[in-house]
């Protein structure tokens, strides 16, 4: 009975960590018994978390101190009544470790992979069907030798949930009885409600529990150790009871005869439940856990001026959600949404700036599933700011003081989605009034970056002014499109098609620009700036460079970047007579519901 912790200090050191861990486990089981190793893998909820556990199993099957034709594989838990078969942590765990196995011819026959079959009705049956496999396989190689899961946030372990047997006592009876069976559980918190899981026992008897707390399950974790301390280490005083003298129990029988009343045993109340179950797993047992270090000295804070405009909605934050579920976000890193109560009267706090302006763009991202939006929700903050009122900028670095909770270090990103002409004054005020003391603090501007090369160079060095080039990044959200991000790749790293993008074989290149959407919601902006300037100059003119551009020597942005200015010093003024030029009616995009379309 005991813990043994593993702290890792990033993301690939956890993944790192956990499978040194359990390659450790293995190897020491194969070299010293001829016997088969059981080991029990259980799968998460969200795609963050799922993200994570599919590169574990990605890279131990890629790890050689493993003979995997003598290991079995079976699932701790399983999604009953998947949607798709995707979100199964079957096909998870198919799809990562067994596929990656074959792929590196490893040996690992299919038979030894034990997976629930969830085609068979009702889930009772399934569970009843699986338990009789496993139990055969338990019996047969003398496991289970290694038990991985997660602590989730509400205790509950391998999907026996605390809301589950709490309701009902009989549950736990079940959870804990001696007779190794699988469970059908239910919850209400993930999108999967029905699971079937191992009892607690199949846990217990492991030789070795391996548990990996992630993020929301580092509150549960510490009630679970405060609890384990005051059992184990805590005193235990036991007051003397005063001995009670019942009466004796002696009658008079109808026949005259000295009756004695003997005295029965009250029944002893059932003990509580504990609040996770993993609390009644470390009582008996000692298991390892993995966490991510906590840094409990920089606080990251990502600002967003201009939040609840259009390009934030539909550009910013789905890009920085897209970050959340790809786990590339530091996890002490809030994100705060500011603009002017002004503009956007029906944004007032959060929850407004949520359901009005961003789950709908949100829920438009592929893969996520509704734990990933509410653990990116808890992120967000909304913060009513006016530029020309210096006390409400006073008022956000409050709030991100706050926010840091004392932490030593704060580090801010300022991200300016505003129209050009209010980046000086929104740097100015941020410089003097919002600017972190103890950390690195940066600012985004996006394009358009001025309307020509004279209001350019102004921006520029009005940005100068109150700011190192180091602290300034010019956002070309083109740039992050597939396509783009691949021409590099396809031009410079496949020897055949290099030698084709030479001029003796290209007549000429088109690049089209097309949208499936018209200009509802961005008529005033183009009608004020133009398409020209917004499409053209910037985000077809870098994708031009990455076609016509020779090599860069390196991949660093100064190399490439240096290359790109070759490729536009070369290219002659263009006159308006080359050019063939459309115009948006004003009319028509005033029309409700009716795309506009170009008249000559």
């Amino acid at each position: 009975m005991g813990i043994e912790r593993i702290v890792a200090s990033s993301e690939r050191d956890f993944v790192a960590k956990s499978v040194d861990y359990i390659e450790e486990c293995i190897a020491k089981h194969q070299g010293r018994s001829a016997s088969n190793f059981v080991l029990g893998l259980s799968a998460s909820n969200g795609r963050m978390r799922r993200a994570r556990q599919a590169d574990v199993w990605s890279t131990l099957a890629g790890r050689m101190g493993v003979d995997w034709s003598r290991v079995f594989v079976f699932l701790v838990d399983e999604r009953y009544g998947c949607s798709s078969q995707e979100e199964s942590n079957s096909y998870l765990i198919r799809d990562t470790l067994v596929k990656n196995l074959h792929r590196r011819a490893s040996g690992f026959p299919e038979h030894q992979l034990i997976l629930p079959d969830t085609s068979i009705t009702p889930a009772s049956a399934c569970a009843e069907d699986y338990e009789r496999r496993l139990c055969k396989m338990f019996e047969e190689e003398s496991g289970p030798h290694l038990v991985t899961f997660g602590l989730g946030g509400d205790g509950h372990i391998a999907s026996v949930f605390p809301e589950w047997y709490q309701s009902v006592p009989e549950r736990w009876a079940e959870a804990i009885q001696k007779k190794r069976t699988v469970l059908v559980t239910e919850t209400s918190k993930f999108e999967v409600r029905t699971r079937l899981c191992v009892n607690l026992r199949v846990i217990r008897e492991a030789v070795n529990i391996f548990v990996t707390l992630q993020e929301g399950s580092e509150e549960a974790w510490t009630r679970v150790k405060r609890s384990f301390d005051e059992e184990r280490f805590g005193e235990r005083r036991h007051a003397k009871r005063a001995k009670v003298v019942e009466p004796t129990g002696v009658f008079l029988s109808t026949d005259g005869f000295l009756m004695v009343q003997a005295k029965g045993r009250k029944p002893k109340p059932a003990p509580k439940p504990p609040d996770s179950p993993l609390h009644w797993v470390l009582r008996y047992s000692t298991i390892s856990t993995m966490q991510l270090a906590v840094d409990k000295e920089n606080h990251y804070a990502f600002v967003v001026l201009g939040a609840a405009g259009d390009l934030a909605k539909k550009k910013t934050f789905p890009s920085l959600f897209q970050l959340h579920m790809g786990r590339l976000l530091p996890g002490n890193m809030h994100i705060i949404g500011v603009d002017n109560p002004q503009f956007h009267k029906d944004v007032t706090n959060v929850t407004d700036f949520w359901d009005q302006r961003l789950r709908e763009h949100l829920e438009k991202q592929k893969g996520w599933v509704n734990e990933d939006l509410e653990s990116f929700k808890e992120r967000l903050h909304y913060v009513q700011v006016q530029l020309d009122q210096p006390d409400t900028v006073v008022a956000l670095d409050r709030h991100l003081r706050s926010l840091a909770e004392d932490r030593p270090k704060e580090h801010r990103v300022f991200y300016l989605a505003l129209p050009p002409f209010l980046f000086a004054k929104a740097v100015e005020n941020l410089r003097e009034r919002c600017w972190s003391q103890s950390g690195w603090n940066r600012v985004i501007v996006e394009k358009p970056f001025g309307k020509n090369g004279t209001q350019a160079a102004e921006l520029t060095d009005s940005l100068k002014k109150y700011l190192d080039e180091k602290e300034i990044f010019r956002m070309d959200h083109y740039l992050a499109k597939t396509l783009v991000l691949n021409l590099l790749t396809l031009r410079f790293a496949n020897r055949e098609l290099g030698h084709l993008f030479h001029c003796h074989h290209v007549a000429n290149v088109r690049i089209t620009f097309k949208e499936a959407i018209g200009v509802e919601g961005r008529a005033g902006y183009f009608d004020g700036y133009g398409i020209i300037r917004d499409i053209m100059q910037n985000h077809l003119m870098q994708v031009l460079t990455l076609v016509a551009m020779e090599a860069p020597a390196t991949l660093e942005a100064e190399d490439v970047r240096d290359e790109k200015v070759k490729v536009l010093k070369q290219i002659r003024p263009i006159a308006p007579r080359d050019c063939v030029i459309g115009q948006y009616d004003r009319h028509l995009a005033a029309v409700s519901g009716q795309r506009t379309r170009p008249s000559a």
